[in-house]
């Protein structure tokens, strides 16, 4: 985050993504210890730092099963968009938690996949966009890149 202007940064790196904090709800007390996106969107999920010092609790069977605040948000409908596959670190094992969560991910998307993490960030921005111009109620959006979750 203290790469983003959302923190304050005076070089203002990402305007539009400020705008969309400004604009929407942002999470201003919503931590991860962890660069790690694995750590980061198990944290974030479940309130539950990811301690783990040689595996992600995200690849622990019996560390998935966790309550997460996600499913209090019963007026909203709940995507997930990753650009690459879901398998990756066991997010799909974890993301399985959340009651009808609608996952966006490899293979859905028409644009083309760019390396082996799948689309790029412009791509998976304009295919969440084309998806959420056509919601006429409240939407709740879960997405992860290869550097920070953000919800």
């Amino acid at each position: 985050m203290y790469k983003s202007s959302m923190s304050g940064n005076p070089l203002d790196a990402t305007p539009y993504f400020n705008g969309l904090c400004d604009n929407g709800i942002f999470f201003e007390r919503c931590f991860s210890p962890h660069f790690s996106t694995a750590r980061a969107l198990f944290a974030i999920l479940t309130g539950i730092p990811d301690a783990q010092l040689f595996k992600f609790s995200t690849r622990i069977p019996e560390a998935l099963t966790q309550h997460t605040i996600v499913n209090n948000f019963e007026d909203y409908d709940k995507h997930y968009f990753l650009g690459g596959d879901p398998e990756f670190n066991n997010f799909q094992g974890l993301l399985k938690n959340i009651h009808g969560l609608q996952m966006h991910t490899k293979g859905s998307f028409s644009s083309p996949e760019i390396n082996v993490w799948g689309i790029s960030d412009k791509d998976l921005f304009l295919e969440a966009n084309a998806v959420f111009k056509k919601k006429q109620n409240l939407f709740l959006r879960i997405s992860n890149r290869r550097e920070s979750p953000s919800i």
